[in-house]
């Protein structure tokens, strides 16, 4: 390392050097405009003119080597690299490049969104399992509620971590607004503004859940039927917005849990209205 140091150091100074003779008449942005207030003048002898570092090439007049990579500004201009770049310096780099890895935080965020679907899936066929009373048969009720009940913590979590992890990470860049309010963002607004609104009716069914179950029992079965646009929101959301929805894995998961799901709406409609249809008609 201290070698190729080393020879980069010299390396930029000769091409300096060569540079400077080889244009020692030529003036860079001489354009008469530029020079109103008498002839060019080279301050920093770096081969670029005041008014051309001024105007042009927004580097130094009062410094050669602007961006402190050891090669004269002129130089770099000649040879067609950045001025203000330190790590542009026009010839072979130092070091071999690394391949820039991709955040850890951006595989949290993708785990927990991917995790938050699956635990709101099992959420949902837990809860038909229950209404339906075929989970009562299958573990009594107790057992039920406690998974039903367990399912929905752990998805809480993951969902909270899948927003902290998207606020934080660098990788994505979201902000807060364009977390939280639909159609902020121009990233995917649709695809994303259905995760933001799936969110929203996601709270409301936990908030009620909480509060309402059993003061007011009623409405809150009718608000619990908000879980079922909720799967449909994220089921797009994550569908068309994920970055591993491509893999073959993933497919299968969203094709199997969105036919599940479908069916099991489909049985729950129909023991709705067949159990109304047995009100109505007269024994």
């Amino acid at each position: 390392m201290k070698s190729l140091s080393k020879y980069s150091k010299i390396s930029g100074v000769l091409l300096s050097i060569a540079f400077l003779l080889s244009t020692s008449s030529l003036s860079y942005a001489a354009t008469p405009s530029l020079y109103q207030d008498g002839q060019p003048k080279d301050t920093d002898l770096d081969g670029l003119t005041d008014q051309g570092e001024l105007n042009i090439f927004k580097t130094d007049p009062n410094n050669p080597d602007t961006d402190n990579d050891t090669y004269l500004d002129g130089a770099e201009v000649l040879v067609k690299t950045n001025p203000l770049n330190a790590n542009d310096p026009g010839i072979a780099p130092q070091t071999a490049p690394q391949q820039q890895s991709t955040p850890w935080i951006w595989y949290l965020t993708r785990v927990s969104g991917i995790t938050s679907y699956i635990l709101l899936f099992l959420l949902l066929i837990v809860g038909i399992g229950i209404t339906s009373g075929y989970i009562f048969n299958l573990w009594g009720p107790i057992i039920a509620w406690r998974i039903h009940r367990t399912i929905g913590i752990t998805l809480v979590i993951f969902v909270a971590t899948h927003l902290v992890t998207l606020a934080l990470d660098n990788f994505a860049k979201f902000s807060l607004m364009e977390l939280f309010i639909p159609f902020y963002s121009q990233f995917k607004p649709l695809y994303l503004s259905l995760g933001i609104i799936g969110f929203y009716l996601f709270v409301i069914i936990i908030l009620t859940s909480l509060i309402m179950i059993v003061t007011k029992y009623k409405a809150w079965r009718f608000l619990h039927y908000f879980t079922f646009p909720t799967f449909l929101a994220l089921f797009i959301h994550g569908l068309f917005i994920g970055t591993d929805s491509n893999t073959l894995v993933m497919k299968l998961v969203y094709l199997s849990t969105g036919t599940l799901v479908a069916m099991a709406f489909a049985y729950r409609i129909s023991k709705s209205l067949q159990g109304k249809l047995n009100r109505t008609i007269p024994r």
